[in-house]
């Protein structure tokens, strides 16, 4: 004492090895040290000392991999294996430790694929806020030291108030976007044939997603459900359109095949999307 930022940074010249981590808490610099204690001028000086030394640089996680080969590997499941400083446990329980958090969290990574297939950047940015850890270390339940640094960081009165606000947050929002891309209940999987093995890979949840996957999914699929009526079925059981049915039966029984084919069908269907999107926009902006 005191450490300085020269001191630190000889430090970090003498250590041994390709890379040294340096990721302490936001908090540690005003929270847990006040700025009193001269931690704030540590931080100030910090760079500076540690560029004066010629084998030290500052290096992104990604710029470290790619400079560096693996040299092992280390095992990390994500249930029971994952390794935090949080709490006691030094585990994922401080997030995903009880039901409320395992609801919110399950919540939140279902409408991914519906996020994505919206294509909309405020939907997606929203979405990324919800993933913010603190909404779930507010609904931590356990009692003991860890449950008053919980409590004394959270804005809510209680962990069940948390849970309620952030899930009505999500249930709201899962709303915005089903309308956003019109969502059908059950989504649309790719094939090429009868059988697990014929799985394209490509699947659509919304009308939207469904525009995309048709521009580049094989042609063979296309013709394949088409031949089936699977495309149909899907707009009149999964998206409740029977206008939109109709008119696919309809290319059905045209006979039409190969580009045309699908040309036809992604026009129909775009042009669809485009008039319940509007009626969506009309109706959504009185609430």
């Amino acid at each position: 004492w005191p450490l300085t930022a020269d001191k630190y940074a000889s430090w970090l010249a003498a250590t041994h090895g390709q890379c040294i981590n340096i990721f302490p808490d936001y908090e540690t610099f005003g929270e847990h040290h006040w700025p009193e204690t001269g931690i704030h001028d540590f931080l100030k000086h910090l760079p500076k000392e540690i560029l004066k030394w010629e084998n030290l640089h500052m290096a992104t996680p990604s710029e470290v991999i790619a400079k560096y080969a693996p040299v092992g590997e280390i095992d990390v499941p994500e249930l029971g294996g994952t390794v935090s400083w949080a709490d006691l446990e030094r585990d994922a329980s401080c997030w995903l430790g009880n039901t409320m958090q395992w609801a919110y969290y399950t919540s939140l990574k279902r409408l991914e694929p519906l996020v994505k297939e919206a294509e909309d950047e405020d939907l997606v940015r929203i979405w990324r806020y919800l993933q913010t850890s603190d909404h779930l270390y507010y609904m931590f339940t356990a009692g003991g030291a860890p449950g008053e640094v919980h409590s004394y960081f959270s804005p809510f009165n209680s962990p069940l108030d948390a849970y309620v606000t952030a899930q009505s947050v999500i249930l709201d929002f899962e709303n915005r976007v089903r309308f956003a891309s019109i969502t059908a209940n059950e989504p649309f999987l790719f094939y090429k044939g009868v059988g697990e093995k014929y799985y394209t890979g490509i699947m659509a949840w919304s009308l939207k997603g469904f525009i995309n996957a048709l521009k580049k999914v094989e042609m063979k699929s296309i013709e394949f459900h088409n031949d089936r009526g699977d495309l149909e079925k899907w707009a009149e059981t999964s998206l409740q359109d029977r206008l939109l049915a109709r008119q696919l039966r309809k290319i059905r029984l045209s006979k039409i095949k190969g580009e045309e084919l699908r040309k036809l069908i992604v026009e129909t269907v775009k042009k669809r999307f485009n008039k319940l999107n509007q009626l969506t926009q009309t109706i959504t902006k009185y609430f």
